[in-house]
């Protein structure tokens, strides 16, 4: 991965690989195995669907943050846990 030149494809290769196995382990138990696009899902509230923007967007270092619309107070990654959760079972219907 130092080679910045080779970084992008050594991940993507890495990533793609990891998605594989999960996929293989997840049909060898007889799960369903769903890759989705993970995009703001910490930023929207897993309550009301309200999006952060502009000077609201979250940082890295923001852990917990509440909504400014429902006033649901979210820890950052079980947040993105149930949008995840959410796309996924849409994604099944």
């Amino acid at each position: 991965m130092k080679n910045h030149a080779l970084a992008l494809s050594i991940s993507d290769a890495g990533w793609r690989l990891f998605l594989q196995q999960l996929q293989t382990k997840a049909e060898l138990y007889g799960k369903t195995f769903m890759a989705v696009d993970p995009r703001n899902t910490t930023q929207t509230c897993s309550t009301c669907g309200y999006l952060l923007t502009g000077d609201n967007k979250l940082t890295l270092r923001d852990r917990s943050w509440q909504c400014p619309q429902c006033q649901t107070k979210h820890q950052r990654d079980l947040n993105a846990a149930k949008n995840i959760l959410a796309k996924g079972i849409d994604q099944l219907a």
